[in-house]
């Protein structure tokens, strides 16, 4: 195999793969896999053809068949077979589900991250190993910038936001309006029906969620509500977590500008560190922004959404709410939600186990569903859309980097515990603000 990579690339034939290894089951993009990566570097550095380029390429979706599928596989459940009945029953789902949306990102040469006398004196073992992750993380980084914004994701986004609570035409459309104009103010691109003025485009996008049994009308009142269907909070989740990464930082802005105001010490460096620890507690659900540049992204956002942010959080909470109540947008809770309250069941799962070790992924996954299931019927998780293996698997990986995996962790365990406990209050001070908001219009 490895030398047919070095016959396409010696004779510079396009070479087309899906860099994920597998597809995403959330809507979001999976960490890239490495080793078509390794072949084609090894290539390119035993040919010293160094001009091959590496184009990102996304395909989006308004809709697509397979997302019960996706669900069915978070909550825990075995995978469908894609035997020989697999095409009568993608026929018998034969409605139409929206458009595709093929966009091309931004190429990248490996002269962009190696200084050209790097690769004239040669890469050794050691130096290759690190440019490996690099290259295929700038090139996820990349896609991810490409991907579109569907109308789907931002209906979906909103719908969700709002939990159990169904909501109006008027409500719906208010959030869209005030979303697509940040969208727009950052030159991003949104496709299908993104004109959130006119109420035939949203209606329109809300119908065919409503015909793909994602989105239900209720219409026993003074006027029609919407809401998420029972048991369609995950595949309403695919569609919004296609878009979010576009709105993680402002989700980490919001909570640590809160966090900053309650400091009567260094709010200013409070709010530094706390997007700091907020990047380290998401590192594996999101790309962001690397280190060397993550404070100067998190300035410019923040300054961006909030332009007298320093003097808000001077001023405390009182000042805090003031800028946040003139904000035409708040994010967090609708971005960051269903994370947290994944990572929050996971980290009650190590916490009740007490000093014991953790060495059973599968048995640690079951429990977590198992316990999601029932702070669901309790109330104390949001929605259902937190009810995923995926998630849970997130938690895995966050939990043995820290190592909490290990025997003897108790406290560490409650402090992790506490930490998203802490967090989930913010994301419920925000959702209050945009509900109030709500309310008096």
């Amino acid at each position: 195999f490895r030398r047919y990579i070095d016959y396409l690339i010696e004779k510079r034939f396009s070479l087309l793969w899906a860099l994920e290894g597998t597809r995403s089951r959330t809507g979001k993009l999976l960490p890239p896999r490495f080793g078509l990566f390794n072949y084609v570097l090894e290539s390119i550095l035993r040919t010293r053809l160094y001009d091959v380029t590496f184009i990102p390429v996304s395909v989006a979706y308004d809709q697509i068949t397979e997302v019960e599928d996706y669900s069915i596989e978070q909550r825990g459940q075995k995978k469908k077979p894609e035997g020989i009945t697999w095409p009568l029953r993608f026929l018998r789902r034969g409605r139409s589900r929206g458009q595709i949306h093929l966009r091309f990102g931004e190429g990248l040469t490996i002269r962009e991250l190696v200084e050209p006398a790097e690769l004239e004196a040669g890469i050794d073992d050691q130096q290759k190993q690190v440019l490996v992750p690099t290259l295929a993380f700038e090139v996820a980084v990349r896609m991810n910038a490409a991907t579109p914004i569907t109308a789907t994701a931002i209906v979906t986004l909103i719908l969700l936001a709002g939990g159990n609570r169904a909501q109006n035409l008027a409500e719906i459309q208010a959030l869209a309006r005030a979303g697509a104009t940040l969208i727009r103010q950052r030159r991003l691109e949104i496709v299908g029906r993104s004109n959130f003025k006119d109420a035939d485009a949203v209606l329109a996008t809300l119908a065919e969620l409503h015909e793909t049994g994602i989105v239900s009308y209720l219409d026993e009142g003074t006027e029609r509500l919407y809401t998420i269907s029972p048991d369609q909070h995950l595949n309403a989740a695919y569609y919004r977590n296609t878009a979010i990464h576009y709105f993680i930082l402002d989700a980490f802005v919001e909570i640590a500008l809160l966090d900053a105001a309650s400091d009567t010490g260094a709010p200013r460096e409070t709010f530094f560190a706390r997007t700091s620890a907020l990047r380290e507690l998401f590192k594996f659900e999101f790309y962001l922004p690397r280190r060397a540049n993550y404070r100067k992204e998190i300035e410019k956002r923040v300054q961006d959404r909030f332009a007298d942010w320093e003097g808000a959080i001077r001023d405390g909470d009182a000042g805090m709410k003031k800028a946040f109540d003139e904000a035409r947008l708040l994010v967090a809770h609708a971005v960051l939600r269903s994370f947290v309250d994944a990572y929050r069941v996971a980290a009650s799962v190590l916490a009740i186990a007490g000093p014991d070790a953790f060495d059973d992924k599968n048995a640690f996954l079951a429990q977590c569903l198992k316990s999601g299931k029932q702070e669901l019927l309790q109330g104390r998780v949001f929605s259902a859309e937190s009810i995923s293996k995926t998630l849970y698997e997130s938690g895995w990986k966050l939990a043995g980097y820290r190592g909490l995996l290990a025997a003897d962790q108790a406290e560490a365990r409650h402090d992790f515990h506490q930490e998203l406990r802490r967090i989930n209050k913010r994301l419920e001070e925000i959702l209050a603000m945009t509900l109030a908001r709500a309310d008096d219009q």
